[in-house]
């Protein structure tokens, strides 16, 4: 991202062991086996990703468990407080926030939108650091810090999120005129583009 920005929180918790409820709903947490702990904007682009492509495939009907799994145990729970969450739950927060993104990023986009992004409170604090300005988030939670880094990054002014041609998916754009999320998805759409063109 463009600006410096830090989180001025409790940082993010992630443990070494997350286990699975016996009915399988739910991720729980043992705090007994804290492994780290980081600032989430420090990783804001890739957790926002991740986030998003969970409520795609949830979107889809998928089976989002394993995404899930693999989001928490690498990012930590979006509340501090909770000791477990339910999948179900976390699938569809995510598949909110994607049906935004992808509403909000369509060409027929309205100029008045039904659309209300509704964000936690959070407070912004204004430091100096070594002759630099920087812009610190103070944030509740894990949630709230993905809610704060996704409307900064829609709302970037260069292209950074962004929605593959060919498979829908939402991708971090590096390069402003990326329109695919892998090399596979630029290569697939051509064959099928060819294809077409010589039927």
């Amino acid at each position: 991202m463009k600006n410096k920005l830090c989180c001025t929180c409790t940082n993010e918790t992630v443990y070494s062991f997350y286990g699975i409820s016996d009915d399988g709903r739910y991720i729980t947490t043992d705090k007994a086996k804290e492994k780290l702990t980081y600032c989430p904007m420090d990783f804001a682009s890739d957790i926002v990703v991740a986030y998003l492509n969970i409520g795609y495939f949830s979107s889809k009907s998928a089976d989002t468990s394993d995404l899930v799994y693999d989001f928490i145990s690498k990012y930590g729970m979006p509340d501090r407080k909770s000791k477990k969450v339910n999948i179900k739950d976390f699938s569809e927060d995510a598949e909110a926030l994607y049906l935004h993104f992808a509403e909000i990023t369509a060409e027929d986009y309205p100029d008045k939108p039904e659309w209300i992004l509704e964000t936690d409170p959070m407070s912004g604090i204004i430091t100096r650091s070594n002759g630099n300005i920087e812009l610190s988030w103070q944030t509740a939670g894990l949630s709230n810090a993905i809610e704060i880094a996704y409307s900064l990054l829609l709302c970037s002014d260069t292209k950074q999120l962004a929605v593959c041609k060919h498979c829908g998916a939402p991708f971090y754009a590096k390069n402003p005129k990326s329109e695919f999320c892998s090399p596979q998805c630029r290569n697939q759409y051509n064959v099928y583009k060819s294809r077409r063109k010589y039927k």
